[in-house]
């Protein structure tokens, strides 16, 4: 894609992986994650959920803490260095407890790991475990969100339980190569509001628990950056590597 012209016709629908998370687990990239694209547009982004096991019996961050100074306790996640891995972190050091992680070759074989209590605790992408919260087969503790998500209502955030400044997630947007002129960039973004604002989308994007974020290209490049600084920190100071 990098070396596609810079017209407008050469898109990608990237994520917070290849801008803030890899760069922080890889010294060495072919490209720079944020001066070598064009932010175009936020589609929206996915907030991350603490999931428990079905066979556990904490409902909330203090009780887990408990459970983790009792018996060997272990979250899971879809890989080394992964979204849920690295909220897993954090959550780890906000508790000071002593949680193991556990990582799995997948984001469907970390939730299979809860549901059969092969492992404790594990965060996911909301929209990807919405079924097996109303299913039941796991439990939801708390969303690591500023706010309650409409998808699931009655789960409260990790700040209502007490810690704070707890806001994870992960996001979608479109970025073209270095270089698209700005009008055509203005002409995209508005297209993508136009078809993220259409009632059935928006609605549908809602219920599986996504939160519309529509941002300017400038919002856009700057929330970017934000999220490289924030998430290459993280991987350094947990001393994250690649496997």
């Amino acid at each position: 894609m990098l070396q596609a012209p810079a017209d407008g016709y050469t898109l990608l629908m990237t994520t917070v992986a290849l801008h803030a998370i890899n760069p922080g687990l890889y010294k060495t990239q072919k490209f720079h994650p944020i001066d070598d694209f064009t932010p175009i547009a936020l589609v929206c982004s996915y907030p991350m959920i603490l999931i428990g096991s079905p066979q556990t019996t904490f409902r909330n961050p203090a009780e887990l803490k408990e459970l983790a100074a009792k018996t060997p306790t272990f979250y899971s996640s879809s890989g080394i260095g992964s979204p849920g891995h690295l909220s897993g972190e954090l959550l780890v050091r906000a508790l000071g407890a002593n949680i193991i992680h556990v990582p799995y070759k997948g984001g469907s074989p970390s939730v299979v790991a809860i549901m059969s209590g092969e492992a404790q605790v594990n965060f996911a992408t909301l929209p990807a475990v919405v079924p097996q919260i109303r299913g039941g087969k796991v439990r939801a503790i708390a969303l690591a969100s500023k706010e309650r998500n409409p998808a699931v209502p009655d789960v409260p955030t990790l700040a209502e339980l007490g810690i704070a400044d707890f806001d994870v997630g992960t996001w979608s947007g479109i970025i073209g190569p270095r270089g698209v002129p700005a009008e055509v960039v203005q002409k995209i973004n508005a297209a993508v509001a136009a078809v993220v604002n259409d009632p059935v989308i928006k609605q549908r994007l809602i219920d599986e628990g996504a939160e519309i974020r529509l941002m300017s290209p400038a919002e856009f490049g700057t929330f970017m950056r934000a999220e490289n600084l924030r998430w290459v920190k993280v991987v350094k100071d947990a001393g994250i590597t690649p496997q």
